[in-house]
């Protein structure tokens, strides 16, 4: 039987990082057991947003919370990603996630200020804040349900590429239909500021991930 090239990191802090972020949501569900429940049944649900519409900013506790395990849990995906198709070559793993979590924290965090700039000036806070609560839970949502997945993937005893860049995809397309699924819920709301709305989405939905797109493709 031909054998199977399997890539393996060192377990270690890669188990600290998992009980880490298994901590956060443990104390997400403690600590909040009913915002939780709700947040829980998003997949089939929207009454997490109609009971907190006005807990948009991540200075929320609830939402701080949830938000550090999207970095951590994001990061170990992109991680993952990375070590296992090779993309960047780099001798110490540890630093490796360290400058991944840190870009992703630093680009959501200083996208999401700018975006409340953006929305103060233009005197849109109403819809930008449903959006960015919007956008913001369900990122968290997708950051949570990945977790086993990644875990999965990286205590593997087999390759599965195929299937992570299936899992990525979905990722991808699971945060283009967020966008479709505000749209829906809130047309009438949406087409009052529709130009400004457009323009903020390219602004900070498509011409960020462009700009990114072209630094990686051209370094």
């Amino acid at each position: 039987m031909e054998a199977i090239e399997r890539y393996h990191v060192a377990n270690d802090w890669i188990t600290l990082l998992f009980v880490a972020v298994f901590l956060l949501v443990a104390v997400c569900k403690l600590a909040y057991p009913y915002r939780f429940e709700n947040f829980t049944k998003l997949i089939y649900t929207t009454r997490y947003f109609s009971i907190n519409q006005n807990k948009t900013s991540l200075t929320d506790s609830f939402s701080f919370l949830l938000y550090g395990t999207q970095i951590l849990s994001v990061s170990l995906f992109i991680f993952l990603l990375i070590s296992v198709f090779s993309i960047v070559e780099t001798t110490d793993e540890k630093i490796l996630f360290v400058q991944i979590a840190l870009a992703y924290l630093l680009f959501f965090s200083v996208k999401y200020f700018l975006e409340k700039i953006t929305a103060t000036l233009f005197k849109m806070e109403k819809i930008i804040d449903l959006y960015l609560l919007h956008k913001i839970t369900y990122r968290n949502f997708i950051a949570v349900a990945l977790l086993p997945i990644t875990l999965f993937f990286m205590y593997a005893t087999f390759s599965a590429k195929t299937l992570m860049l299936v899992i990525a995809g979905i990722v991808v397309l699971a945060n283009l239909y967020i966008l479709i699924i505000f749209y829906k819920k809130n047309r009438k709301l949406v087409s009052q500021y529709w130009f400004y709305f457009i323009l903020y989405l390219c602004t900070f939905e498509i011409a960020p991930y462009f700009i990114l797109y072209k630094a990686f493709t051209n370094a």
